[in-house]
């Protein structure tokens, strides 16, 4: 019988990085086994909580990958604009977290219904 997965964060950071280091690798492994065993096109995009980047992809590029399926450039460029985006929400969460680090500046803040 597997165990069952914790419901919050790993508080401990040597486990937490542990975790992090074992899942990421099975799922990059599943991933890859997944475009072998079922003939599929498959990308994964992982980044650690210190903003490195991991990535699979069974086109050997990720950009490759939307080509082979025939994506017009606008819905290229359209994917594009959502991923930086994203991007750029990371970066700017980083550089916060930067800040709480380096200055000490609480910068919690909560979205509550209490609070608008």
């Amino acid at each position: 019988m597997k165990k069952k997965m914790g419901r919050g964060k790993i508080e401990n950071t040597n486990s937490r990085q542990v975790t992090f280091s074992k899942r990421r690798a099975g799922l990059l492994k599943k991933a890859q086994e997944l475009a072998i065993l079922c003939d599929a096109e498959v990308v994964v995009i992982v980044f650690s909580n210190t903003g490195k980047l991991f990535e699979f992809s069974s086109a050997g590029s990720i950009f490759l990958l939307f080509f082979n399926f025939g994506l017009s450039f606008l819905n290229f460029l359209r994917f594009m604009h959502v991923f930086l985006i994203m991007f750029t929400l990371f970066i700017i969460i980083f550089l916060l977290s930067l800040v709480e680090i380096i200055w000490g500046f609480d910068l919690n803040f909560s979205m509550s219904a209490s609070h608008l």
